[in-house]
């Protein structure tokens, strides 16, 4: 069985559905590369930012 190059780059930016699954195919790489990263630096930085520093960085002083 032989793959035909010229046939697929034809499809792939020649028409219309081939760089709509380009896009689309970009779209979800992007989207796991960046829950890869968020994972690895949440594991990486577990000691900081936790929700009551934000809880507490937004309270309103009662000093009047």
């Amino acid at each position: 069985m032989q793959i035909n190059f010229d046939e697929i780059g034809n499809f792939i930016f020649g028409t219309y559905e081939g760089i709509g699954l380009s896009i689309l195919a970009f779209l979800i790489l992007c989207i796991v590369g960046a829950v890869i990263s968020e994972r690895m630096t949440r594991r990486k930085y577990v000691d900081r930012h936790t929700k009551e520093d934000e809880d507490e960085f937004f309270a309103e002083d009662d000093d009047d």
